[in-house]
């Protein structure tokens, strides 16, 4: 069978119209797959980047509270540190 793409403007048909629309619609059926195949591998990457990520942002946090309570500690707003 013909590719519907190799058929010439002359040679088109109701026949060859019918495939153009069966063929649209499979195109459009694995466009939708590949698009929920790209989700679920969009949300396997952000839960593996979120797990990742925790345990940095877990320990910013705790930095943060430990450097706002020493700097409460040493009653100023600001400190003269190397960095």
């Amino acid at each position: 069978m013909r590719n519907i793409m190799d058929f010439s403007d002359e040679e088109w048909s109701l026949a060859v119209a019918d495939l153009a629309i069966q063929q649209i619609r499979s195109l459009q059926i694995e466009i939708t797959n590949l698009n929920q195949e790209a989700e679920k591998e969009i949300q396997i990457i952000t839960g593996w980047l979120e797990r990742h990520l925790t345990p940095f942002q877990e320990e910013i946090e705790w930095l943060e509270r430990k450097l706002h309570d020493f700097m409460t500690m040493q009653n100023s707003k600001t400190i003269d540190l190397a960095h």
